[in-house]
């Protein structure tokens, strides 16, 4: 937690990694930026799954929250709810990137300042923040989900690292500050719409708590444990 507490000082270095990481994604689907597609078969199949929901808001103007086109019925909003604006703050949060309209360049953007973060939090050096951004990032899986289209999990997966940072800063006397970092991460975890990556989030979350439960019963700092968990 050292490492955030010095950011007022030299704030100037920690943004080199963010040009870094924009450079490293532009680069990495360098051919996107020159026209080229790549071929997601996931996405291609939401375009016919989708179809039947289009259809009823062309011909009804009206927004259907129910499918029949995947596993024999499911709601709408797991997949796509036409009429539907966007509703909540969240939604327009998301949009910030939407200008740059590039969306695999945007995940691995996202998934770098994520975990740079985290590592941060951690109390991480830049250059040890930058090295594990890039790792985890670059990850195979990370890398493999975003080919074959599961755009969803991807997102929910880049914002992981950002709700565990919030909470990291809550048990560690950044109670306000670790409260807005966690609500924002977690509204757009939740609002990437993968609710499987949102799960597993939970049991990394209980994880940290169970462990921090542990050490502030043995430093007798149960007020602080109760007002960081609530």
């Amino acid at each position: 937690m050292k490492q955030l507490d010095n950011v007022g000082k030299k704030w100037w270095h920690y943004l080199l990694p963010v040009v870094f990481f924009l450079a490293i994604s532009m680069a990495y689907f360098s051919p996107i930026l020159k026209g080229k597609v790549l071929p997601q078969g996931d996405m291609t199949k939401v375009e016919g799954l989708v179809q039947e929901l289009k259809n009823f808001y062309d011909e009804t103007g009206e927004t259907s929250l129910w499918t029949g086109t995947i596993f024999g019925g499911m709601p709408a909003y797991h997949v796509a709810a036409y009429g539907i604006g966007q509703s909540n703050y969240v939604k327009y949060l998301q949009t910030i990137l939407e200008p740059f309209d590039y969306r695999t360049i945007r995940i691995l953007l996202l998934s770098l300042l994520a975990f740079y973060l985290l590592m941060l939090t951690l109390g991480a050096n830049i250059w040890l923040a930058t090295i594990g951004a890039i790792a985890f990032a670059l990850s195979s899986y990370n890398i493999i989900i975003v080919e074959a289209g599961h755009i969803t999990k991807a997102y929910a997966i880049a914002y992981m690292p950002v709700v565990v940072a919030g909470v990291l800063m809550a048990y560690n006397k950044k109670v306000l500050l670790g409260a807005a970092v966690t609500a924002v991460g977690l509204s757009l975890q939740i609002g990437s719409n993968h609710y499987q990556i949102t799960y597993y989030l939970a049991f990394i979350v209980v994880a940290l708590a169970l462990c921090y439960l542990v050490y502030m019963l043995k430093q007798k700092q149960l007020k602080q444990f109760t007002v960081a968990s609530c």
